[in-house]
């Protein structure tokens, strides 16, 4: 997925529209941070997370630069989830 972010790279933002589009890259703060992500799904979207794998809308995710499977979350989720 493009742009690509290494450790290291410095990252300059200004974000004036609030609305959010699948794969866009996003600046938020969590625990006291900010940090860099990536949307990877919408509102109406479904999402399922099995076996290490993530899939959108029923189509996997895949990842050349990504080296660890995404764990499965059992926190009271039951999936396929629509956001």
């Amino acid at each position: 997925m493009e742009p690509r972010f290494s450790d290291g790279d410095l990252v300059l933002y200004l974000r004036i529209d609030k609305s959010y589009l699948s794969r866009e890259v996003v600046v938020y703060e969590a625990d006291g941070r900010e940090r860099v992500g990536r949307i990877i799904a919408i509102p109406g979207d479904e999402v399922e997370i099995a076996g290490g794998e993530v899939s959108i809308d029923g189509y996997l995710v895949t990842e050349n630069d990504i080296y660890e499977s995404t764990p499965d979350y059992d926190e009271r989720l039951d999936y396929p989830i629509r956001l």
